[in-house]
């Protein structure tokens, strides 16, 4: 059992680093990492994605952009909450 305590208990300090490091970066990085992983998930979950034009790709990714980092930011905060 304390093996157990241990285990989550450096899952949760791993976390909060991770929340902390994000956190520390200034409005473009964030911006340009989050934009790179949101183009990412729309060429996996849009179908002809790749068939678009560029101008058709870019505000498909900037509509999206929002809801990805809003989920983002609720996943890890969901998953400090367990952890702690």
């Amino acid at each position: 059992m304390k093996k157990r305590k241990i285990f989550f208990l450096i899952l949760l300090i791993l976390c909060m680093i991770v929340i902390f490091m994000f956190s520390a970066q200034n409005g473009g990085t964030s911006g340009n990492l989050s934009e790179g992983i949101t183009y990412n998930i729309a060429k996996i979950f849009v179908d002809d994605f790749e068939n678009m034009t560029f101008v058709q790709q870019k505000n498909l990714v900037e509509e999206m952009h929002f809801y990805i980092r809003k989920m983002a930011h609720f996943s890890i905060y969901a998953l400090l909450g367990f952890l702690a």
